[in-house]
């Protein structure tokens, strides 16, 4: 249970950290007018999750930083698109995708930490 409040906790406080970043740090580092292509085809979505869920619980060969810093990354995006969406239907649209997917993080998450302590201690303390 404890690695649960442990994600939980960095993934709220890189939301907010996300949810406060200033608009001119993105804008300056997009300068070269990058486009961002959103695709909402299933399948990628889809396969995009799992190769995610796959890395999170492969980190354990890394001892759970990889799980980590995805959970860093993923919390920054939360917070910042959160705080960018302007319009009632893009949230329930945002919420109803990111609600499971966060939940699949949170997951995969504390089970590739929990593996990667668990070989920590048997590679280092058996």
């Amino acid at each position: 249970m404890r690695y649960y409040s442990f994600i939980i906790i960095i993934f709220l406080i890189m939301s907010l950290i996300g949810y406060n970043i200033n608009d001119n740090i993105i804008k300056e580092s997009q300068a070269n007018n990058i486009k961002v292509v959103v695709n909402n085809n299933f399948d990628v979505i889809f396969y995009n999750n799992l190769k995610l869920l796959l890395i999170n619980i492969s980190s354990c060969l890394s001892f759970g930083i990889v799980s980590i810093i995805n959970i860093i990354i993923n919390g920054l995006q939360f917070g910042y698109l959160l705080d960018n969406i302007k319009q009632a239907d893009e949230y329930s649209y945002f919420l109803s995708y990111s609600i499971l997917e966060t939940m699949g993080i949170i997951i995969s998450s504390k089970i590739g930490i929990e593996l990667g302590i668990i070989l920590y201690q048997n590679l280092f303390f058996n």
